[in-house]
């Protein structure tokens, strides 16, 4: 018997995996990855409310053995996640799967993008006319940008050392 407050909505299996799983080059050095609702998320019925969660994982290898970084949650609402700070003309692989109160899908079939753009260049002109030490780059965020210069100029540019 169940009291006033239970809820029957219960998934009572696994959720079957994402569909339509797919990765793109996303602006400079990121990735982004779409996917659709599984056609089962564990009720015999396509509502994602009955999700918890999407878990990506994505590597620089097509088994995921080298450079694995997840899985890491995304939300059951969205159907897309953008995965910046990559290097540049490295290929990435990427699988997602979908879970729920019973337990997750299988992942959906690796798919694979190569993260692209040029080098980042931005302007010192917001820099006195000495500095030394770290900054990070405001176009792809790497912050290990060594910089030890005697000066300054205005219209000088710097290329993050990330993507050399």
């Amino acid at each position: 018997m169940y009291g006033s407050n239970d809820n029957l909505t219960d998934t009572a299996a696994s959720p079957s995996e994402p569909r339509s799983l797919n990765a793109s080059s996303y602006g400079v050095l990121a990735v982004t990855v779409t996917w659709l609702i599984p056609a089962d998320t564990g009720a015999g019925t396509q509502n994602s409310s009955l999700l918890d969660e999407y878990q990506l994982v994505y590597a620089s290898d097509a088994l995921f053995s080298v450079n694995v970084v997840g899985p890491f949650s995304v939300s059951r609402n969205l159907l897309s996640h953008t995965v910046s700070g990559l290097l540049r003309d490295a290929t990435y692989y990427f699988r997602l799967r979908a879970s729920n109160g019973a337990g997750h899908s299988a992942y959906a079939p690796t798919v694979s993008a190569v993260a692209t753009g040029s080098h980042c260049l931005f302007r010192s002109s917001h820099f006195s006319s000495k500095f030394v030490g770290d900054i990070s780059c405001p176009v792809c965020y790497f912050s290990g940008i060594n910089v030890l210069f005697e000066y300054f100029f205005h219209d000088s540019s710097i290329e993050c050392n990330r993507h050399n």
